[in-house]
């Protein structure tokens, strides 16, 4: 958000300032936290068993925000948006390595809540699984979604900066889905 505060609001009409950069690496760091998050997580849910596909995971996170740093330090030194066409493979990059991260984290958890269903018999846990994982596939769908039209847009219009109208948001998502879970998971139990 801060990025379009920047340029939408106190530059308001300066077009000249357009031509600098002013970003910050919220949304990517944001990300990453999010996807250790989600990691852990799953390592819990697997009971401790599944340790490769977490370390896999936040090794994708860490790569993206590396590419993240390299491409805003990029940009702060040679201080131009006329600079970006020449590193478009850094976010590119990036991207793609956090969509193969939600990607592998949203299939995973379903995976494992879909085994554990089916090891339950008890009808409150059955459904409070089936609900963890309608959740866990609509708030992966969303950041899968969000990051693909990025992706997306940066590739097909190479030359503007569309994609930043799905990149920005995509930390709020991110935090929006972490905390949803959170949440949902420390609520009583409704009696239905």
């Amino acid at each position: 958000m801060k990025g379009l505060w920047h340029y939408l609001i106190d530059n308001y009409g300066n077009v000249l300032s357009l031509l600098f950069i002013d970003w910050t690496l919220a949304a990517i760091l944001t990300s990453v936290l999010v996807q250790g998050f989600y990691s852990y997580r799953l390592w819990m849910i697997s009971v401790k068993t599944m340790v490769v596909l977490p370390i896999i995971i936040m090794l994708l996170g860490f790569a993206a925000l590396a590419l993240g740093i390299v491409y805003v330090v990029l940009m702060l030194r040679n201080g131009a948006v006329l600079y970006i066409p020449t590193v478009t493979y850094l976010p590119t990059s990036a991207l793609a390595l956090s969509l193969a991260a939600d990607i592998l984290i949203t299939t995973s958890m379903t995976y494992i809540l879909m085994k554990h269903k089916g090891e339950v018999r008890i009808r409150q846990t059955r459904n409070t699984l089936t609900k963890l994982v309608m959740y866990t596939i609509y708030t992966g769908s969303l950041t899968i979604l969000c990051t693909t039209c990025a992706l997306i847009t940066g590739q097909v219009l190479s030359h503007t900066e569309y994609n930043t109208i799905f990149f920005f948001p995509s930390g709020k998502f991110y935090v929006n889905s972490m905390l949803a879970l959170s949440v949902y998971t420390r609520l009583p139990p409704r009696i239905d």
